[in-house]
């Protein structure tokens, strides 16, 4: 039979990123696009082969089930595909229990990458049920080893010391204030700008991201803007150090976002001219000073309601988990005050 109208089209791609092309015929322009519109529809809704492998499936359910998360999320998931070689070519209906607990037994000197793998594994078995792939999901008991949670810390004495008297240069200086007097995460502080401020309070809106290396904004973990109080005593340096700022930025390179590298380089600068006032080597990280900030909120009698807003907690969990600690800490202290012969 000869058709009067033929096109080849691209009806999507494979798990591999290969495309998918179906030549159409037809005897008019509307029944050629009828049944162009007929075979897109069929390839969106087919559901993937039952003998796909675990890579052909893996990268199905990155591209699709994770397509619309972060960056850092997506490269997250594909450092733990990297990972997976060994059941890569194997068909998803073959792959044991056994198989994955291989993989992650084999990364046991890494705790948090078994966790990450263990959480891959689930989600992507999960999906394989629902989509039809597999009957039975066999990541239920799959176990990894406990990780050391490492309890954060206020700072101490000399640490706060060494800060004040650290011969760090303003850009040094205005990022160790936003944490240690705002209590923000560090890619809150990277965020910030001249209009977010007003004479008394500040206002967190955004957040800085990261693809690879390249910076981007986007909105708080909690996706709501909180305004916190600012302290007295950094006004003054707050106040000139606006006064003298000619970028869109508190803290930039050339008046754009720093990159995730030169972010880095600014705290070890930091860390390591606190380190010489010290005289030693300390495990302070940006975050201290957040968990710093928590410690004065608890003993200022601030609830954990509001010390959450602050914070910019989602839920009460983490907050609890601090104050929990400090009430430890305490109830430590208050047993020594009561020690006698």
């Amino acid at each position: 039979m000869t058709w009067k109208y033929s096109k080849q089209i691209v009806v999507g791609h494979r798990p591999d990123g290969k495309q998918v092309r179906k030549r159409i015929y037809a005897n008019s322009k509307t029944e050629l696009n009828r049944e162009m519109y007929k075979a897109l529809s069929e390839f969106e809704n087919a559901k993937p082969d039952s003998n796909i492998t675990f890579r052909e499936y893996a990268d199905h359910w990155l591209k699709t089930y994770k397509g619309t998360k972060e960056a850092a999320t997506q490269e997250m998931y594909r450092n733990v595909l990297a990972k997976t070689g060994s059941i890569d070519h194997m068909c998803m209906k073959d792959i044991r229990q056994s198989d994955l607990q291989l993989i992650i037994t084999r990364n046991a000197s890494h705790p948090n990458a078994c966790a990450k793998i263990r959480l891959a594994f689930r989600q992507i078995w999960a999906c394989a049920v629902s989509e039809g792939i597999l009957s039975s999901d066999i990541t239920e008991r799959l176990e990894t080893p406990k990780t050391g949670v490492k309890q954060g810390r206020a700072l101490t004495k000399d640490e706060k010391t060494a800060i004040r008297e650290a011969e760090l240069n303003d850009e040094e200086r205005m990022f160790i204030s936003l944490l240690y007097f705002l209590g923000v995460r560090p890619q809150e502080a990277l965020a910030l700008m001249p209009d977010d401020f007003t004479k008394e309070t500040v206002g967190i809106k955004r957040a800085v991201g990261y693809d690879g290396n390249k910076p981007y904004i986007k909105t708080t973990k909690t996706g709501n803007i909180r305004t916190l109080p600012i302290p007295d005593s950094f006004q003054p340096f707050l106040q000139n150090y606006l006064k003298n700022l000619d970028a869109p930025y508190l803290l930039h390179r050339n008046n754009k976002l720093m990159t995730k590298t030169v972010k880095s380089d600014l705290w070890l600068r930091i860390k390591k001219k606190i380190e010489q006032k010290l005289g030693y080597k300390t495990d302070m990280r940006p975050y201290t000073f957040r968990h710093n900030y928590a410690t004065v909120c608890y003993y200022s009698g601030i609830s954990l309601k509001k010390c959450q807003q602050l914070m910019g907690h989602n839920s009460l969990q983490m907050i609890m988990k601090v104050y929990a600690h400090l009430d430890d800490e305490q109830e430590n202290i208050d047993r020594l005050k009561n020690l006698t012969f």
